[in-house]
């Protein structure tokens, strides 16, 4: 997993054409979103090399994950392995009261306290509940509306 420091701007491509999935039109959100930013910021993206924030998780910050890692952002055709569980098999399976996620081949989307959004790897799951990890801000999950504007950006560059 690549290391990018909490809070690092992330680079983004040119919005995809907007075309509804088949799921979306059966929610009934099949018309094209309006949500505009400038900046989506990085958290998560831990690596053995690079020291993290750490401490006591907050009672809900857990759940406010799953809950946005059910819903993926920028899913690679592979796996991604945390550099703090060696030796364990891809992808790396989180369970939780909710049911079970495989970890590793996706992003989760995020929001602060004023709305602006935030990506981190789904690995940031296992990251906040075996090791302690805080995120610099207090998340909470995003609007339909800002997930489809995030999904329609060109996705992050694939494994190597």
């Amino acid at each position: 997993m690549p290391h990018i420091p909490d809070g690092t701007p992330m680079e983004l491509g040119e919005p995809l054409p907007w075309r509804p999935s088949l799921w979306d039109r059966i929610r009934g959100r099949g018309r094209e979103p309006e949500v505009t930013f400038t900046c989506i910021r990085a958290f998560g993206w831990l690596s053995a090399e690079h020291t993290f924030p750490t401490g006591k998780v907050p009672a809900g910050l857990l759940e406010t994950l799953e809950e946005a890692a059910r819903e993926r952002v920028w899913g690679i055709r592979c796996y991604y392995t945390s550099d703090f569980a060696p030796g364990k098999p891809m992808p790396l399976i989180y369970r939780s009261t909710n049911g079970t996620l495989r970890l590793g081949d996706a992003g989760l989307l995020v929001v602060d306290d004023e709305g602006q959004p935030w990506v981190a790897p789904n690995l940031v799951l296992h990251y906040v509940r075996d090791l302690g990890y805080l995120p610099p801000f207090t998340p909470h999950l995003p609007s339909w509306e800002m997930l489809a504007a995030v999904r329609r950006l060109d996705s992050p560059p694939p494994c190597k």
